[in-house]
């Protein structure tokens, strides 16, 4: 660190610089909180990407004859998209009830 001394012997051409200096200066935790904060959300977002992704999966490959006898006796694609979504929802939700009775 810089001597004190040699500190207050330095000319202060503009006094507004140095006060905003220190404001800066003391914000440096609130800063790296925040930061810290929004790493761990985008990084709990991907997680939560993944997750979904390997639920649909999971269920796709399960159910991956059914699907084709579907499509082929006439179901539409949305009909077949809808289906899967409403079981990964279903799966997510019943994955999710432990952690809500331990959340209280």
């Amino acid at each position: 660190m810089i001597d004190a001394v040699l500190l207050r012997s330095l000319p202060i051409h503009n006094p507004q610089e140095l006060a905003e200096l220190r404001i800066l200066g003391g914000m440096t935790p609130e800063r790296l909180m925040a930061m810290l904060s929004g790493f761990f959300g985008l990084l709990a977002a991907l997680l939560a990407m993944v997750e979904l992704y390997g639920v649909i999966s999971y269920i796709v490959a399960r159910r991956r004859n059914e699907i084709g006898i579907r499509i082929a006796l006439g179901a539409r694609r949305r009909q077949v998209i809808v289906m899967i979504m409403r079981d990964a929802g279903y799966l997510l939700w019943q994955a999710g009830r432990p952690a809500r009775f331990c959340s209280d």
